[in-house]
């Protein structure tokens, strides 16, 4: 087990692209900002055979993602990371985070990961519109509207992320954004729609518009899911379902 170097990038690269669509924030998360820096940080377990596991750190978020195909994950290095760091949450999918011991962290959440591979083009998008760093004040109060429990970051000039969102009576009402976007994927998060504004199809156009323009310039679109309502919206736009993806948190 060591840290990884540039050096390993190839190496790297060709273990994470065995299953792009399931690794976009490793492989996002690398694109974006590096290897070994101030936001991001991996290690890998290797021998002559190549590489077995992989632990990515995201420091702005105290997160470790892990990926290994085998569910091979050094249960004691993974130990020594999570008190170093700090940590706060784990994830990866499904199957690998459920056979490591995390008995620091409690709280288990579950979602479907999808896909989108091709072009929706059907709904009325004309009144979604690309927002900006003026725009940060009005989706932080929406997103922490939204999502009560969580602390979502509003970064519009962070690398591998945009807002798109619609306007009704003067105010922000619904938006869709994305995260870790990188040479040929992206990943759609934080949608959502004011309370007195749901069911006119709102969330539908943001992540439709989103979608449609993530994949004319060549990247496919994913995104989690849990809420039932929030699947027929995806899945009426074209996303499918291609795995599980589990977060452990303290």
């Amino acid at each position: 087990m060591r840290k990884a170097e540039e050096k390993d990038l190839p190496e790297l690269s060709a273990y994470l692209d065995q299953n792009p669509a399931m690794n976009l924030f490793l492989i996002g998360d690398i694109e974006n900002f590096g290897i070994d820096g101030d936001k991001v940080s991996v290690w890998i377990d290797e021998d002559a055979s190549g590489i077995h596991s992989v632990f990515l750190y995201y420091a702005h978020g105290r997160s470790l993602i892990l990926q290994s195909y085998e569910n091979r994950i050094d249960q004691e290095f993974l130990e020594e990371l999570l008190k170093r760091l700090d940590v706060v949450t784990v994830s990866g999918e499904t199957g690998l985070i459920t056979s490591l011991k995390l008995d620091g962290f409690p709280v288990h959440s579950e979602c479907r990961f999808a896909a989108m591979k091709k072009p929706y083009g059907k709904a009325d998008t004309s009144e979604v519109v690309r927002l900006g760093q003026e725009d940060a004040g009005e989706i932080a109060e929406l997103l922490a509207a939204s999502f009560p429990h969580s602390a979502i970051r509003v970064d519009l000039e962070e690398k591998g992320s945009r807002f798109y969102g619609i306007r009704k009576d003067g105010r922000l009402v619904s938006t869709a954004s994305t995260s870790a976007e990188c040479r040929n994927m992206a990943m759609v998060v934080s949608v959502c729609t004011r309370e007195d504004y749901r069911s006119h199809g709102y969330a539908e156009a943001c992540v439709a518009k989103l979608s449609d323009d993530l994949l004319a310039e060549g990247r496919m679109p994913c995104l989690f899911y849990t809420d039932p309502q929030a699947a027929r919206i995806y899945k009426k736009i074209g996303y499918e379902d291609i795995g599980y993806w589990s977060m452990r948190q303290k």
